[in-house]
């Protein structure tokens, strides 16, 4: 059975798990037109890497978090202020 375009990926970013990989690379070795797909996915995917090159390698902004500014995620209120406090009468165990 052939290669699928997803598992071609895979083998290409080197995800596949050590037995997938081994029954891929052989199966690569004996289909000539999984080759051909597999060539062909790297030739395409360096002309995506060239034709990008120059915007992958100019800086993202982001916004700078403060920690201490007031929003959902404060890491402050996370852990001082709701959760250091105990109700009086808590039994500890």
């Amino acid at each position: 059975m052939c290669l699928t375009e997803s598992l071609v990926q895979c083998y290409m970013d080197r995800e596949l798990a050590n037995d997938l990989l081994a029954q891929a690379m052989a199966h690569l070795d004996e289909c000539s037109k999984c080759k051909s797909n597999l060539d062909q996915a790297m030739i395409e995917e360096k002309l995506v890497r060239r034709a990008l090159a120059y915007e992958m390698a100019l800086p993202i902004p982001t916004v700078q978090l403060n920690w201490f500014q007031p929003h959902e995620g404060s890491i402050v209120d996370f852990l001082f202020r709701a959760r250091a406090f105990q109700s009086e009468g808590a039994v500890h165990a």
